[in-house]
């Protein structure tokens, strides 16, 4: 069950029935700055301006400028994540990635999952570590 999904050019996003934002990548996508500004519009949307659980399915082939990178890691951004999970197909990819957060320690808890479900359990095990906060 969901909020009903929005269509942006680069993916779909909903909200589930635990408050978890959802954002499926299209195949083929090239997100740009005007892309990553459309995504934080929508999940702001649909969060009510409050932070939220991400749950980013990036299982598709895409790709994503760098003045769009650097605006999804920004403030704004971080202020409303409460953590971050993504869903890769390689499973060395998770590795490394997992490896390179642990490094560098990411103000947002962001982990690299290759099964949805685990990424959505961990997910709700943040929930409950912030709501104990």
């Amino acid at each position: 069950m969901d909020s009903g999904k929005t269509q942006t050019n680069t993916a779909s996003i909903y909200k589930d029935k635990n408050g978890v934002i959802h954002v499926v990548l299209f195949e083929g996508a090239k997100m740009d700055y005007y892309d990553a500004l459309d995504h934080y519009l929508v999940i702001k949307n649909l969060s009510g301006n409050e932070p939220v659980l991400k749950l980013i399915d990036s299982r598709a082939d895409w790709s994503i400028q760098a003045k769009a990178r650097r605006f999804l890691a920004g403030k704004e951004v971080k202020e409303k994540t409460i953590a971050r999970a993504v869903v890769q197909y390689s499973t060395i990819k998770s590795v490394l990635l997992n490896f390179f957060n642990e490094m560098n320690k990411p103000e947002v808890p962001t982990k690299i999952f290759t099964d949805y479900d685990e990424a959505y359990a961990w997910l709700m095990k943040m929930k409950e570590q912030f709501r104990s906060k």
